[in-house]
């Protein structure tokens, strides 16, 4: 099976249609373009979970999970509704669960989110100052590891930290500055580290990477996580 990009446009509007080298694209004379991103195929093989998004007010997108038959026999079913972003769906071994993250909520971060297939309300998992990215189930299906941006002050306490208890830290001592924030390809490099954490579906989260480098795509394999790490 392989996948290509998909274009789609508000039917409501008058629009053009081409040949490309993508195949048929509908062009909106509008602009208004929506958008299909990250399928997932279903452990039973017989699903898709994708990403749907759609431009909003102004400059902002609203994106949604639906579900489609992987034969392309039924129209997809909307799974998840908000005004923010969900993302990144992940379906459990099991097939009967998918994770994905939202800043739906309070806060502007992304959190994990779980939902039911066949039918039930998202359950929020993570509540991590840092936001939550690249998700990926533990085999038996009650874990999830994921990625959060950690600061340089979180980083060297080598303990989580709860956004509830963030304003009640000490303030730290003064310190001396060696380094400057600079900036290349239009971002900023502050000192924050991408690392990987574990969640339970009750919450409870444990660090697993610690230290002064990047690590991401979080895989595992029975009980074993593997991480890749940028040290550079």
């Amino acid at each position: 099976m392989s996948w290509r990009s998909l274009v789609a446009s508000d039917p409501s509007r008058s629009s053009d249609r081409r040949r490309s080298t993508r195949g048929w694209e509908s062009l909106p004379r509008s602009g208004y373009v929506v958008r299909v991103s990250e399928p997932r195929l279903s452990p039973d093989g017989e699903r898709v979970a994708f990403v749907r998004r759609v431009p909003s007010d102004g400059e902002s997108v609203t994106a949604t999970i639906h579900v489609v038959p992987a034969d392309g026999g039924e129209d997809p079913r909307r799974f998840t509704l908000t005004d923010g972003v969900d993302a990144e769906p992940r379906w459990s071994p099991s097939g009967d669960r998918l994770a994905f993250v939202s800043t739906r909520g309070e806060g502007d971060r992304p959190q994990l989110w779980v939902v039911p297939v066949d039918g039930g309300e998202a359950r929020q998992v993570t509540d991590v100052p840092g936001g939550v990215s690249a998700p990926s189930w533990n085999p038996d299906g009650g874990r999830l590891a994921f990625v959060q941006s950690v600061t340089a002050d979180e980083r060297g306490t080598g303990t989580d930290v709860d956004a509830s208890e963030a304003d009640e830290r000490t303030p730290p001592d003064p310190r001396v500055l060696d380094r400057l924030v600079y900036r290349a390809d239009e971002r900023y490099f502050d000192g924050t580290r991408s690392h990987v954490y574990v969640a339970d579906l009750d919450g409870d989260v444990e660090r697993v990477t610690d230290g002064e480098y990047d690590y991401g795509s979080p895989a595992w394999s029975d009980d074993t996580l593997y991480v890749t790490a940028k040290r550079t």
